[in-house]
């Protein structure tokens, strides 16, 4: 008895099977693959000035389609909310320059890659603070790079001793007034308490008979334009390069 019921049991099961057509048994154990659209990685942010942040990042790993650009988004309250920035690169660099910003603000970014067959999901957020805008005028005073600086030039000039030694600057108004003076070198001077409606001129003095020597130390020329003009006009958050060479003796010099 118990086998004729085990037996009918089977033929049922069988039938049953049967019935089901090969085409819809075989879609129904079948399940279409999860197309998965890896997103960049590693995005980093820094301030490259008052105005200006710099983005880098790492382009996904991916086979089969390759990266078309990205969308980059950024936000201004931390991350809450977005808007689109860029919405499609055009282009396989994995770095843009955000500028035209506010001077001391908070950004936040991330960024998405673009396939031919959709666009990832965002990267990691990465955010900076823009610099603060300047309150004065900067002046710097660089050596040329040459051989005559050591030892021509390792003794005092003007203030200060050997590779850090600074040079003396003035800061006159539109009437050719002293306004402020001070010394500076590769670090960097800033003239500061300016009036920001007003243009001044800058003046990179020379050294002559530096430490009681027959050596020179003249300015040459501007970093930006490479002029000699002298002085030259600025006004505030403006930032100088001033060039100079070791002459008259010094050994290898012009």
């Amino acid at each position: 008895m118990v086998r004729k019921i085990i037996t009918i049991v089977t033929l049922i099961i069988f039938s049953l099977l049967v019935s089901v057509p090969v085409n819809q048994y075989a879609s129904a154990q079948i399940l279409p693959a999860l197309t998965v659209l890896p997103p960049p990685t590693n995005l980093s942010a820094s301030a490259v000035s008052s105005s200006e942040i710099g983005l880098g990042w790492n382009a996904p790993i991916v086979v089969g389609d390759a990266v078309t650009g990205y969308e980059i988004e950024r936000s201004t309250d931390g991350g809450i909310t977005w808007s689109v920035l860029v919405s499609n690169t055009a282009s396989s660099a994995t770095t843009y320059s955000d500028a035209g910003l506010s001077p001391n603000t908070p950004y936040s970014y991330r960024v998405s890659a673009i396939y031919p067959v959709g666009t990832s999901s965002p990267s990691n957020t990465a955010s900076a603070t823009t610099e603060s805008q300047s309150t004065g005028i900067t002046v710097y005073a660089h050596r040329i790079p040459a051989s005559y600086w050591d030892p021509c030039f390792a003794t005092t000039c003007g203030a200060g001793t050997g590779p850090g030694v600074t040079m003396y600057f003035e800061l006159d108004d539109s009437s050719g007034n002293l306004v402020q003076s001070g010394y500076t070198d590769e670090n960097g001077y800033t003239f500061s308490g300016l009036d920001p409606s007003a243009t001044y001129y800058v003046y990179p003095t020379d050294c002559f008979t530096c430490h009681d020597s027959p050596h020179d130390v003249v300015f040459q020329y501007w970093g930006d334009n490479h002029s000699t003009e002298r002085p030259r006009a600025a006004t505030i958050g403006t930032s100088l390069d001033a060039w100079y060479s070791c002459t008259n003796g010094c050994a290898d010099g012009p």
